[in-house]
């Protein structure tokens, strides 16, 4: 009859047995996340905070006091999500202000939709943040689930929408982060099937250059004009997230992408994002093709 130990786990993950095995050391805990900190992302303590920096600014990302902003995990669940995979009980999310306060932990009051879904692939949870149910200017969204694993927004305040610039990168399956903005393929649980946008927004403002004056539609450029510097998270998600899209959303315009390069300021770990697009074959010649 074989012998039956019972395992009770140590804080150094490991036990010892007066027996022929000295010690027994158990696997470390796996994490089912998958989600990429491609930007808005971060682990809880590690926040964007530069109250003790001589060069860099304190950032938090901008969003209108009306805007919606979607945010996408890629924690594992199963092919066919069942109620219980669903926001709210696999799944939560909480708002706290940036003293770290508990706001609130109801779904309804920060959110217009949200679903749990599969790639085929993959799982995934999009949700879309509503802010104008959202009733204080700065905070951040913490992101937990039963498996015990969580994850962070990085800090957001509200601003006044004349001043922000909405953009988006176009993408019809996945980038290359796996960032999903297809429907779900096996199933969901949430309020609709939906696609995730990667949009967000920036401070500053555009102007248009028309190079051809006999066809407006053609050989125009924009040229984004920001009016504060940007943190490094920011210019990750840009950079990686939304230009790397062959074809760029700006406001509700499609526009493309001129070889834009993020360069850090001079003494600084903060960037200046001055870009560039142009509309050079985006109308009948096919050129700005989503991804």
């Amino acid at each position: 009859m074989n012998n039956i130990i019972t395992i009770s786990p140590t804080q150094d993950g490991c036990t010892f047995f007066n027996h022929l095995i000295k010690s027994f050391c158990l696997p470390k805990k796996t994490k089912c996340d998958h989600t990429i900190f491609d930007g808005l992302f971060t682990e809880c303590d590690d926040k964007w905070n530069c109250g003790n920096c001589t060069t860099d600014m304190q950032y938090k990302w901008p969003v209108p006091s009306d805007g919606k902003i979607m945010i996408q995990t890629n924690f594992k669940n199963p092919q066919n999500p069942g109620a219980a995979d669903a926001w709210g009980t696999f799944i939560t999310i909480k708002l706290y202000d940036e003293n770290d306060n508990l706001i609130t932990a109801v779904l309804e009051d920060i959110s217009s939709q949200h679903i749990v879904g599969h790639t085929g692939k993959y799982g995934y949870q999009t949700i879309e943040l509503d802010f104008s149910k959202i009733n204080i200017d700065c905070g951040y969204f913490k992101i937990e689930t039963t498996n015990g694993d969580e994850l962070c927004t990085q800090l957001f305040r509200k601003e006044d929408c004349n001043q922000l610039i909405e953009i988006e990168g176009n993408y019809s399956d996945i980038d290359c982060w796996n960032n999903y903005y297809d429907v779900s393929k096996y199933g969901y649980v949430g309020t609709s099937n939906f696609k995730y946008s990667n949009k967000i927004y920036l401070k500053g403002s555009i102007k248009i250059d028309t190079l051809n004056a006999i066809d407006r539609n053609v050989n125009e450029t924009l040229r984004f004009l920001p009016s504060e510097l940007i943190a490094p998270y920011m210019a990750k998600y840009l950079t990686y997230k939304i230009l790397n899209s062959k074809s760029i959303t700006i406001g509700d315009e499609l526009w493309y992408d001129s070889g834009n390069v993020l360069k850090v300021r001079d003494k600084s770990n903060m960037f200046l994002p001055s870009l560039i697009f142009n509309n050079e074959g985006c109308g009948e010649n096919g050129g700005c093709v989503v991804n």
